[in-house]
């Protein structure tokens, strides 16, 4: 066999394989592209609330549209109308479902459940900390790993959104 047919050879194999992985991603049918699919759209605030340690509730006066597309979430909010585009990530298999929006140092760590039309999205709220051991500090600080108080982490903020109808 002389090298041209061998370099040939080893093209088109490189060529098929190409095609081959372009065709399983176009059917990846992984948990994590069937939750995009169902996060896609609009969802605008419901309800904000902070609960804390006695199960008292604050409501935040304010409002929130997220948009989510295939790899994006547009966030847009009373103080930034225009909103931001910023990439995101889920981890379904985690209990509970784990969103990250963002990159680097401004990155959110977030849970979700997600319920037809209803979207609720818990995330730390660092800015309340002040002073406190680095334990206590801590608490406040870490994705939440539920939907209320834990002993691992702080009451979250917890925000109820809904599917914008199109």
């Amino acid at each position: 066999m002389s090298l041209g047919t061998t370099v040939g050879s080893a093209w088109s194999l490189f060529l098929a394989a190409v095609a081959l992985n372009s065709l399983a991603v176009a059917q990846d049918t992984s948990p994590v592209r069937a939750e995009k699919e169902k996060l896609k759209g609009t969802w605008f605030m419901e309800e904000t609330r902070h609960v804390n340690a006695k199960d008292r509730k604050a409501t935040v006066k304010s409002w929130l549209r997220l948009t989510f597309t295939e790899d994006k979430a547009l966030i847009e909010t009373d103080s930034e109308p225009k909103g931001k585009a910023e990439p995101y990530k889920l981890n379904p298999a985690k209990s509970p479902k784990e969103l990250d929006i963002g990159q680097g140092e401004t990155a959110k760590e977030l849970i979700y459940k997600l319920d037809g039309d209803k979207l609720t999205i818990a995330f730390p709220f660092p800015e309340l900390v002040s002073g406190g051991t680095f334990a206590e500090r801590q608490r406040h600080i870490l994705r939440p790993r539920d939907f209320k108080e834990t002993k691992e982490t702080a009451a979250p903020i917890v925000l109820v959104l809904k599917r914008v109808k199109q």
